[in-house]
């Protein structure tokens, strides 16, 4: 039989030290761990990141008592599905500066929901005197020739103008309605502008709760073509979106952002990936160097 060598067995790394510490035989000995490797990424890997810090930053925007309402079919942390459901975003390219500020884009079409619950409808509809409503496919059960504000003061009355409609089989009572607003904001910080996303939310349940609600600042609630609007949505680079969440299932609608903004545009050209990449030393030579599709 072969006698075996006497192999070393891993004690632990400390890339703080950068030090390896593993054992032959009855003697403990230590070698350097640091990586003379240099620390590169190609044009590809950096697009890929940027997509990743992009999402990162979107979601550190939500509030902590307004986070993304995200179910796993397969068990997946709430900040682990938001990235999966969003991963076909575009990245925004921001320079390194931009990223330590905390800047933040707002792309079109983002989830802020995922569950197994019917999606609710919405879009945007503009009235005679200039003023936007986010209008939802909710029925109020008044009449649809009426645009007004509701007056709505207590969940109590939201409930009884939603709940048991049987034009809203989505709603039950104790369903929560989250409206959030995504305001886009472009800030000088010394010499350099940084994308801002704040969100706000709010969330209503539907029960005989007889409290005054507390809603999004500047926003009201409206009836219009006998359905439920939000007034207020005149900032075309905001986005909104309404959630129903159901916490005795723990599941929401799938839900995405309306918006017709379009600072992203200035966030995902080729100049925005350029002008990132040069503050970014580690990416091989190439970057500014278009594709050449000719033969």
């Amino acid at each position: 039989m072969k006698k075996q060598k006497n192999m070393p067995s891993l004690i632990g790394r400390y890339p703080s030290l950068g030090l390896t510490f593993y054992k032959r035989g009855d003697i403990v000995c230590a070698r350097s761990c640091t990586s003379e490797q240099p620390n590169r990424q190609t044009p590809a890997q950096f697009r890929n990141r940027e997509r990743v810090r992009s999402l990162i930053a979107l979601w550190n925007s939500f509030p902590i008592d307004g986070k993304p309402l995200m179910e796993s079919p397969d068990g997946l942390a709430a900040y682990q599905m938001f990235r999966r459901v969003n991963s076909q975003q575009p990245a925004a390219y921001l320079t390194k500066q931009q990223r330590a500020q905390g800047g933040a884009v707002l792309m079109p079409g983002l989830y802020v929901s995922a569950g197994r619950l019917e999606p609710m409808e919405y879009h945007f509809e503009t009235l005679e005197d200039g003023h936007r409503l986010l209008v939802t496919n909710l029925s109020t059960t008044l009449d649809p020739a009426l645009t007004q504000p509701l007056g709505l003061r207590t969940p109590a009355e939201l409930s009884r103008l939603l709940v048991g409609n049987v034009r809203n089989p989505l709603l039950n009572m104790g369903d929560e309605l989250r409206f959030y607003l995504l305001q886009q904001r472009v800030e000088e910080v010394g010499d350099t502008e940084v994308p801002r996303l704040v969100v706000r939310c709010a969330t209503l349940t539907l029960d005989d709760d007889l409290r005054p609600f507390h809603f999004l600042p500047g926003h009201e609630l409206y009836t219009h073509r006998g359905c439920l609007a939000l007034g207020g949505a005149d900032d075309m680079e905001a986005g909104y979106a309404v959630v129903i969440y159901d916490p005795r299932q723990r599941t929401a609608s799938t839900q995405r952002v309306a918006t017709e903004g379009t600072l992203y545009e200035s966030y995902t050209s080729d100049e925005a990936y350029n002008r990132a990449a040069k503050t970014y030393p580690n990416i091989r030579e190439g970057f500014l160097t278009p594709l050449n599709t000719t033969r």
